[in-house]
């Protein structure tokens, strides 16, 4: 039997393999891949980067080892979701880091079906963390509540000036005609 042909084949396998793992491993966002048990069967260089954790460390864990505790169930319930057969298209999701800091990941996932089309063997998952961006957020709504109550206080001490400079007049007013021993209920 001529193998010519299989050889070709596994040698374009092992090409597109090779590359497929060259673009996961070594993409600048963070990638992830769990399978229809909710276990990560992937994480690249960018994963081990925002979350501390090396890939060794993660292969073959609960998916829940990367949700803090302040998630409530949630981040667990959307991997759930994708295991039925959602994928996000952008999620918010806070991911906890080793080292206990908690970075805000916008997620967009795909999922991966076995030759029947139907079951769900793995989603892959791909993220951009937003945590600086979340951060400038908020800190540009204080800035906007600060000049909101900044504007408050200025109408408030403009009013009350244009109060205050109405009595300082009546006063001066009465002071002069207190002087000039006159009395206003003269008038």
């Amino acid at each position: 039997h001529d193998i010519t042909e299989r050889k070709k084949t596994e040698e374009d396998l092992r090409e597109t393999r090779d590359y497929l793992e060259g673009l996961i491993n070594f993409a600048n966002a963070p990638i992830l891949v769990w399978n229809n048990e909710a276990k990560i069967t992937r994480f690249n260089h960018a994963c081990e980067r925002l979350t501390g954790h090396e890939a060794r460390e993660v292969i073959g864990k609960d998916f829940s080892l990367l949700f803090p505790e302040t998630s409530n169930g949630k981040s667990p319930l959307n991997i759930i979701d994708t295991l039925k057969g959602q994928h996000w298209v952008s999620l918010e999701v806070p991911i906890l880091c080793k080292d206990g800091n908690i970075r805000i990941v916008l997620w967009n996932s795909a999922n991966i079906y076995s030759k029947d089309g139907a079951s769900i063997i793995a989603t892959i998952a791909q993220g951009h963390d937003i945590t600086d961006r979340k951060h400038l957020e908020k800190q540009l709504a204080q800035a906007q509540k600060m000049e909101a109550i900044g504007a408050l206080a200025g109408g408030i001490a403009h009013d009350f000036n244009n109060i205050l400079s109405s009595v300082l007049g009546f006063t001066e007013l009465s002071l002069d005609e207190v002087e000039k021993g006159t009395h206003i209920e003269d008038n």
